[in-house]
């Protein structure tokens, strides 16, 4: 007992060393209780992963062939020994042959996009930038593919100078808001906005037929041999399903590309998502969500608003309109005291701030990540 209350005294007796000790306590006990979850995360992942490399090969089916465009720059430098600790092992365990190309500037992995042959699959280990490049077969890349959203505002702006507050560590995603409440970004935002209703498919904007392509590649058959008339038959990789035909003359919808127009003036946050992103995962997959901040923000605001994504990982709006297609035309200040245009975010990639014209394209794409089916937007 008398040990105990020594140590006490002695902390009572040098309480910035207790507080510096005990931080640096809870940070150790925080990182090894984090590593220790990651590990039992990656044992299920590989577990999972042996399953299908000990799965036997249909006879005659072509090797499975992934190509990784890496950029080892990516995640501050980090990009090759993430992928190597976290994505590598996960591959070689299902069986998979992997080739590795690594990309060493700028516009490299688009390159090796156009001249991609004989794989079946391209895994992109980047950040946003590599993700576009690969995304797309022509350059310029136009129109614009978004899978997520469309951000512009102080809010796109502040978080864009988040790695100029570095000193700050963990405070800089906080204190990036206060430094800049002040600073020449993009605190207007006004624009005229013409958009229309969803529509999941009718006489006006499908025609009189669609066709819903759900025919999948059979396995290729094996060369014709002798012997083969003594060995089982393979059984097809997948099954053949037939085209399905959908008539859309009799859909009628009266509020099928009809415009509504309105103006925004005076807010700082506009944003357009599809269902791919968390908060809009309730709407179709042929609907976007149109969402504008409060209107004439003030500092506090701003700083408060700012605060709270960082800490609840939740935006707030004013106002939140589901829309078919939407056609954004600025009418605010679209340049920047130096003259320079100011910029907007499609993806995480940054764009400078034009008129254009977004709207959804369902099942466009095939995304493998845990969340609703996919959506891509057409930003044109």
């Amino acid at each position: 007992m008398s040990r105990i209350i020594k140590f006490f005294r002695v902390l009572r007796r040098n309480p910035k060393k207790s507080i510096l000790f005990s931080a640096l306590f809870g940070y150790g006990i925080n990182f090894s209780k984090n590593k220790y979850e990651e590990k039992l995360m990656m044992r299920a992942f590989c577990e999972e992963a042996m399953v299908y490399g000990e799965c036997s090969k249909p006879l005659g089916e072509s090797e499975r062939h992934v190509t990784v465009l890496l950029n080892p720059a990516a995640k501050g430098g980090k990009g090759k020994t993430q992928f190597e600790h976290y994505c590598a092992p996960l591959l070689h365990l299902a069986g998979i042959k992997v080739a590795t190309v690594k990309t060493e500037h700028e516009g490299q992995a688009r390159d090796l996009m156009e001249i991609m042959e004989n794989t079946s699959a391209v895994v992109v280990a980047g950040g946003d930038g590599t993700l576009g490049e690969g995304s797309e077969q022509e350059a310029p890349p136009k129109p614009v593919y978004a899978a997520s959203m469309v951000e512009w505002g102080a809010y796109r702006d502040a978080a864009e100078r988040n790695d100029v507050y570095w000193y700050w560590s963990v405070l800089k995603k906080y204190m990036v808001y206060v430094f800049s409440s002040y600073k020449d970004i993009s605190w207007d935002c006004s624009a005229e906005v013409e958009y229309s209703s969803p529509c999941s498919g009718c006489s006006r904007c499908r025609g009189v037929t669609a066709l819903q392509d759900t025919k999948r590649n059979k396995t290729p058959e094996p060369p014709k041999r002798w012997w083969m008339a003594y060995v089982p038959k393979p059984k097809p990789a997948f099954g053949n399903k037939s085209e399905v035909k959908v008539d859309y003359s009799s859909i009628i919808n009266e509020e099928c590309g009809v415009k509504h127009k309105t103006n925004i003036n005076n807010i700082c946050d506009l944003v357009i998502t599809t269902r791919n992103t968390k908060q809009s995962s309730d709407i179709p997959s042929y609907a976007l969500h149109l969402k504008t901040g409060p209107a004439n923000v003030g500092t506090f605001d701003f700083i408060k608003e700012g605060w709270s994504r960082e800490w609840n990982k939740l935006k707030s709006y004013a106002s939140e309109t589901t829309v078919g297609e939407v056609t954004l035309r600025p009418t605010g200040d679209v340049k920047t005291a130096t003259g320079t245009d100011r910029e907007l975010n499609i993806d995480s990639e940054a764009f400078e701030v034009r008129p254009m014209k977004i709207r959804a394209i369902p099942s466009a794409v095939t995304i493998f990540a845990p969340a609703s089916p996919p959506v891509a937007a057409h930003v044109g």
